[in-house]
C-alpha cells in the first residue's frame, strides 16, 4: 500500500508564537487516509533535515531519503513561509527546510502538503526583469555624448538617443571598434560604468576581478590595463573581490556616488574622496526603498525542489490554525477526488473566503499528467515528471 508520513509543531521555544491545533490537524489527516502509516514526528522530534537532501545546502545534513522522501505523500503543520517550514528545533540544521535544499521525489514522494503560512506566495516579481543576454550597457561621453552602448558577449549595439534607434550597422564585435581593447576581456564583460567627478571623461568596464579604463577623448583604453579591482578602487571588500554583478552613477541627492551591486549586497564608491564609503557592504533590501522580495517567485523559489516530485500543496497567504483541514483532505482523497481538487475543497471547508489555497506541480515526459493524479488506487496517478516544469495555481478558499 502507499505511503503516509506527518510532522507537526506546536511548540516553538520562542522561535515562533506556539501552535494550538497542528497535532490534531496532522494527525486528523495520518489516521483516516488509507494507506500505510510510515511515521509521525511531532514537536521537538520534527526536524527539518528530515525533509532535506543530504549533500546539499549548507550544513549538509538532510535525511529526507529517510524521512520525507520515502513515503508517496507527506504532510506537515506548522509555522512556515515563502522559503519553507518552520521547525521548533534548531538543533540538527537551522530549524527551517529551505527551498535551497529539498530535493523531493528522486525517491518515493509524490506529494507534499504545507498547513503553514505562505509557503506558495507568488508575486512573479522577477517577470519584471529581463532575462535576455544584455549583459551591460553605458552612456557615452564627450563627442561620444548623445549614445548609449549595450554589450552582450563579443558585440555591442550603439543607441542614438536622438533618433531613438539602433544606429545603422550594428551590432558589431567590440575589439574591432574599441580600441585597445584586451583580448582578455573579449567574450563578454559583467558591467560598466561612466567616471564621475575627478573621473569624468573615463569609462570603467568589469569582468571578473579586474577591469580597464576607457577615454573617451582618446577614445581608447589607457595604457597599463586592464588593473585589479581591489588594488585601485581603495577600500574594496573582500566579499566583493570575485567581480560584480551591476553598477550604476548615483543621481540626484546621490550625485558624486557609484553604487556596486552583488548578489543581495552593495557598496557604495565616492568619487571625490576615490574610495568605497565606510560601512559598506550592506544589504540591498535594508537600503534600497521598497525593493521587490524575490522570494516572492514561487518558480524561483521551489523549481529546483522537483526531482521527480508531483505536486506541493500549501496557501498563498496565512491560514487559520486550526484542526479539521487534515482529516477533511484525506477523506477526499479517499473519495476519489484529484489531489488538487482534494486539497482545495478541505481548504475552503476551513478557511475564510480572505485565504488562497495554491499549489505548484510539475509535468514533463510521456503519459506525464500531474493535475488529474488521485491518490494511489483511487484513480489515475501520473508517471513522475521529467525535464519538468511548473505551473501555478491559487484561489480563495
Amino acid at each position: 500500500m502507499a505511503k503516509i508520513g506527518i510532522e507537526w509543531v506546536k511548540k516553538y521555544h520562542g522561535r515562533a508564537s506556539n501552535l494550538s491545533n497542528t497535532k490534531k490537524q496532522a494527525e486528523g489527516f495520518y489516521n483516516k487516509l488509507s494507506g500505510t502509516r510510515s511515521f509521525n514526528w511531532g514537536d521537538d522530534l520534527a526536524w527539518d533535515q528530515d525533509f532535506e537532501e543530504s549533500g546539499v545546502g549548507s550544513p549538509a545534513t538532510g535525511t529526507d531519503t529517510t524521512w520525507i522522501d520515502s513515503v508517496h505523500i507527506a504532510f506537515f503543520s506548522g509555522h512556515g513561509g515563502p522559503t519553507g517550514p518552520l521547525f521548533g528545533v534548531a538543533g540538527y540544521d537551522n530549524g527551517r527546510a529551505h527551498h535551497s535544499e529539498v530535493r523531493w521525489g528522486n525517491q518515493t514522494l509524490d506529494w507534499i502538503a504545507f498547513d503553514a503560512c505562505k509557503i506558495l506566495r507568488h508575486e512573479g516579481l522577477s517577470k519584471y526583469f529581463l532575462t535576455g543576454k544584455l549583459q551591460a550597457s553605458i552612456c557615452g561621453d564627450d563627442k561620444f555624448t548623445g549614445k548609449g552602448y549595450f554589450f552582450s558577449g563579443d558585440y555591442y549595439i550603439r543607441y542614438d538617443w536622438n533618433n531613438d534607434n539602433v544606429d545603422i550597422g550594428y551590432p558589431k564585435r567590440i575589439k574591432d571598434h574599441w580600441h585597445n581593447w584586451p583580448s582578455s576581456f573579449n567574450g563578454g564583460i559583467d558591467a560598466a560604468l561612466c567616471g564621475d567627478g575627478p573621473f569624468s571623461g573615463k569609462a570603467y568596464f568589469f569582468k571578473g576581478n579586474s577591469y580597464i579604463r576607457y577615454d573617451w577623448g582618446s577614445d581608447a583604453v589607457d595604457p597599463g590595463y586592464p588593473k585589479n579591482i581591489a588594488s585601485h578602487w581603495h577600500g574594496w571588500p573582500n566579499s566583493f573581490n570575485g567581480g560584480i554583478d551591476a553598477v550604476l552613477l548615483g543621481d540626484g541627492p546621490f550625485s558624486g556616488k557609484a553604487y556596486f551591486f552583488k548578489g543581495d549586497l552593495y557598496l557604495r564608491y565616492d568619487w571625490s574622496n576615490d574610495s568605497v564609503d565606510s560601512g559598506y557592504p550592506k544589504k540591498i533590501r535594508d537600503h534600497w526603498h521598497n525593493w521587490p522580495n524575490l522570494n516572492d517567485d514561487v518558480f524561483d523559489r521551489w523549481r529546483d525542489s522537483f526531482n521527480g516530485l508531483h505536486i506541493i500543496l500549501g496557501f498563498y497567504t496565512t491560514c487559520n490554525d486550526e484542526s479539521k483541514r487534515g482529516r477533511y483532505f484525506a477523506e477526499y482523497l479517499n473519495d476519489g477526488y484529484t489531489v488538487i481538487e482534494a486539497w482545495k475543497k478541505a481548504c475552503k471547508e476551513t478557511e475564510s473566503s480572505d485565504a488562497k489555497w495554491a499549489y505548484l506541480r510539475s509535468g514533463g515526459g510521456s503519459g506525464v499528467n500531474t493535475y488529474n493524479d488521485h491518490w494511489h488506487g483511487k484513480g489515475w496517478v501520473s508517471p513522475d515528471p521529467t525535464n519538468a516544469w511548473c505551473a501555478y495555481s491559487k484561489g480563495s478558499c
